[in-house]
């Protein structure tokens, strides 16, 4: 049973500071293949990913799903309020294995009243026992929840994730070409939890739906367009030889700015920095901005 709330956004809110959240998440071979095929791997250039007789190899994002899925399912049904994800910022110590279960945590750290909206920071663990194998913070933005009378979010909630990302042209630009299911993939991915979100989230997959919410069309995920970016930055420092046993980032954030269209071409942009750093900014097919932030390479 979910801990009694005050009635109305304003008590929810003001009681959510805190809240902890625990869960269980179980996957396969199977999700960890329909996760690649949902940020867009393909046989010819990711086979290492697609087939069982390579184990297969994981990449690194799925760990957003656990990492994600689970406590937003029960925040967001537990209080009744409607959120986007604004940002992630992801720190891996190892990579998910094809198949098995993690014990999943997240807390409430911050609820912040900006008068008209509220910002939710989260952070959330994964991991078996005492081994910890990635971790992330999170900000929900809940439109209309504000006036609560709770603190102003701080100013670096606002800062750019990604400053050197304007300061010249990009030293590499990558077009991606997406496709029309991969916003259906995506949502097939693990176990009840995560299918549980899914039916809820028809903004991804029903046009009637997503063109009543003002867009034009149902739009990718926003963690999907960073696991296409996890991807495609993976590919670029991939050795020969295939993918390594561990993880090929550190860390990865990401601020989400826009939408994505499934069926509709990306372009990532991205800069290099020292210390294994790398600045990254994703554009749509008109130029609007989708995704902008930081990775680290192990």
């Amino acid at each position: 049973m979910p801990p009694e709330m005050p009635d109305g956004p304003s008590g929810v809110l003001a009681g959510l500071e805190g809240r902890e959240f625990e869960d269980i998440w179980t996957w396969d071979e199977r999700d960890a293949i329909l996760y690649a095929l949902a940020v867009g791997a393909r046989p010819a250039t990711d086979l290492a990913y697609l087939s069982e007789r390579c184990g297969p190899s994981v990449l690194d994002l799925l760990c957003s799903i656990p990492l994600s899925v689970p406590w937003s399912v029960r925040l967001l049904a537990d209080t009744g309020l409607s959120a986007l994800f604004f940002d992630h910022a992801f720190t891996l110590s190892a990579t998910l294995p094809p198949g098995g279960t993690v014990e999943c945590r997240a807390r409430v750290g911050a609820v912040w009243d900006t008068g008209r909206s509220a910002f939710v920071e989260v952070t959330s663990e994964v991991g078996t026992g005492s081994a910890v194998l990635a971790t992330a913070r999170a900000h929900l933005y809940l439109p209309g929840a504000g006036g609560f009378g709770g603190a102003q979010p701080p100013a670096a909630l606002f800062d750019p994730p990604a400053p050197s990302a304007r300061a010249g042209p990009a030293d590499v630009e990558i077009g991606v070409e997406t496709r029309d299911e991969q916003a259906a993939l995506f949502r097939t991915v693990g176990d009840y939890v995560h299918r549980a979100a899914a039916l809820a989230a028809d903004v991804h997959i029903d046009r009637a739906v997503a063109v009543g919410l003002g867009l034009d069309g149902p739009i990718l995920p926003g963690t999907c367009v960073l696991g296409i970016v996890a991807r495609i930055l993976a590919a670029h420092r991939a050795s020969p030889d295939g993918p390594a046993a561990g993880p090929t980032f550190r860390e990865l954030s990401a601020r989400y700015v826009g939408v994505a269209y499934p069926g509709r071409d990306l372009t990532i942009r991205v800069w290099w920095g020292e210390g294994g750093w790398a600045s990254y900014a994703v554009v749509a097919d008109d130029a609007r901005p989708v995704l902008t932030g930081r990775a680290r390479y192990a």
